[in-house]
């Protein structure tokens, strides 16, 4: 008996060390070492404190949703930008598409207008199916021609008011008085309280605000994982923007 227990008491003393053994990682970046950690067998892995960057690659977050081909308004969604346009110089680059129908609607998608006070700016269809900017001159121009397709419109409001938009190889230009105000510019709509869009075949690809040159929003329509909520996402700030308006977007197909 005495000898079993010394056998037993032996083999725990031999199998200590061999339990506790300590061996070093080496973390590589290339050829070279980064850093190197011991660790214990069996213990946890302590990393380096310093995570190594991977060369030739940039993390610009977790991906928030799927990028959709475009988004489009029921009639009363629109998203809120929060940039309030007050002073200096405001562009814009947009792709949108307007189906033809044979209703007469106006259909806004970019502004901050106060019809009251008659400040601020607001860009899309007019009653007559015509391209304008609203209060600006001249307002009317015949636009069949642009129904059906994808365009990409270019809008800028100069810091001496004047106010020129290009579509189509087609520039119209005019002079606002007073397109500054303290209201956030909205999509969709001519702002975020006033002329929401009338019609439902409005559809937008992609948008871009500069203000003072400086790129301030580039919105991509995107579905949300963790909702499928529709919305636009801001590669400036990282930010999904979701429906400030009642009802939902109609999503259009993943983007490939």
């Amino acid at each position: 008996m005495k000898r079993l227990l010394f056998f037993i008491v032996s083999v725990f003393v031999f199998i200590h060390p061999i339990w506790c053994e300590t061996i070093n990682i080496n973390w590589m970046v290339g050829d070279s070492v980064y850093d190197t950690s011991t660790c214990t067998v069996g213990d946890d892995l302590i990393i380096p404190t310093t995570p190594p960057t991977k060369y030739g690659y940039h993390f610009v977050g977790w991906s928030t949703g799927a990028e959709l081909e475009y988004i489009q308004a029921q009639g009363s969604q629109y998203i809120d930008t929060g940039i309030v346009f007050d002073s200096g110089s405001l562009k814009f680059e947009a792709m949108i598409y307007w189906q033809h129908t044979t209703s007469v609607t106006e259909r806004d998608f970019i502004g901050n207008f106060n019809s009251i006070v008659r400040t601020g700016f607001c860009a899309g269809l007019g009653s007559n199916h015509d391209i304008a900017f609203l209060y600006a001159s001249p307002v009317n121009v015949h636009t069949d021609s642009i129904f059906d397709q994808w365009i990409i419109f270019t809008g800028e409001l100069h810091e001496d008011k004047s106010i020129t938009l290009t579509y189509n190889n087609t520039t119209i230009s005019g002079l606002k008085d007073k397109f500054y105000n303290n209201s956030n510019i909205a999509i969709f709509a001519g702002s975020i309280s006033k002329y929401l869009p009338s019609s439902t075949e409005t559809k937008v690809k992609y948008i871009k605000i500069w203000r003072n040159n400086v790129l301030v929003r580039d919105f991509v329509p995107q579905i949300r994982h963790i909702d499928n909520m529709i919305g636009m996402f801001d590669r400036v700030t990282n930010t999904f923007f979701t429906n400030a308006g009642t009802g939902e977007f109609i999503a259009g197909p993943i983007a490939l």
